[in-house]
């Protein structure tokens, strides 16, 4: 937790109630390790508006990285069509969808391939008795 750009504690936050507007009510598993009084507001203006625009795509991006579901995804950016997302970050889904083809070749079994033999014609399977 940081208090005027300075950290300032730890919290864990057990969940998080959107209020009207950009704001969040947070819900902490124990006090908060310094003094504050009701009512102020954490955060406000800790980063740009622009930053943290900047690491919700951040984020996006490393889940997309690394295989979660694109409806997930899509719902927790309160997207309200998984669509919206993948024309989005497209770009990365490319280089996902190469990654999933990879994986899936490396884990289908190939045959191998022997040296192949002349073929065997009907009279070479004689008997050595005829």
């Amino acid at each position: 937790m940081y208090r005027d750009r300075e950290p300032c504690g730890e919290v864990t936050v057990l969940g998080c109630t959107r209020r009207r507007g950009a704001g969040a009510v947070l819900h902490l598993a124990g006090p908060l390790p310094f003094d504050l009084a009701a009512g102020v507001e954490l955060g406000d203006d800790l980063l740009p508006r622009q930053r943290l625009h900047g690491l919700r795509h951040s984020n996006a991006s490393i889940q997309i990285r690394e295989g979660v579901d694109l409806a997930l995804i899509s719902k927790r950016l309160g997207h309200s069509n998984p669509s919206i997302t993948a024309r989005l970050y497209a770009h990365l889904l490319r280089s996902t969808g190469q990654a999933v083809a990879e994986t899936v070749v490396r884990a289908v079994p190939r045959r191998v391939m022997r040296p192949s033999h002349p073929q065997s014609t009907h009279n070479d399977h004689r008997s050595a008795s005829e």
